[in-house]
């Protein structure tokens, strides 16, 4: 039983990880965000990189609210783990290549973190991600919009058959 709580914890804090990182983003000037993506010096192009500073924020402001929600937990956890990825290559080439990036960007102006503990964090997250997804039928639907969806599927499925 404590385990459906655990994974409900985890799904909530990555909800409100990204929701904060999103709404930081987007609370500070557009400019902020591409700056920073410029910096990682890995977007092939200058329009990705207005594309990438413009959609990522908006992303994961909404993905945050759906773990939250518990609203197409899935797909938001698989989308999530995708991100997770690219940040992970994104901060791992950054360390490698020694770029000059004092912080990541994460958070814009709230937090300030090393490359290096971004590297752990995101790899934190990419885990959990691999848990919720995982173990997705026995917890991390608590307290979830999608298991409203779920149960009243099934009851249709046993009624009709």
């Amino acid at each position: 039983m404590r385990g459906r709580y655990f994974l409900f914890l985890m799904r909530f804090m990555i909800g409100v990880v990204y929701i904060i990182s999103g709404a930081e983003k987007l609370l500070q000037p557009y400019e902020n965000f591409l700056y920073i993506v410029q910096e990682y010096d890995i977007v092939p192009s200058v329009t990705v990189e207005y594309a990438v500073a413009w959609l990522f924020p908006w992303l994961e402001l909404f993905l945050g609210g759906f773990l939250l929600l518990g609203l197409w937990t899935r797909e938001s956890l698989i989308v999530v783990g995708l991100f997770s990825m690219v940040f992970i290559v994104a901060v791992g080439q950054a360390i490698i290549r020694e770029l000059p990036l004092a912080e990541c960007g994460c958070f814009g102006d709230l937090v300030g973190m090393p490359l290096t503990v971004t590297l752990i964090i995101d790899i934190l997250i990419l885990s959990l991600v691999i848990l919720l997804l995982r173990f997705y039928d026995r917890g991390t639907l608590l307290w979830a919009l999608d298991r409203c969806w779920i149960e009243k599927k099934e009851q249709y499925e046993t009624e009709t058959h």
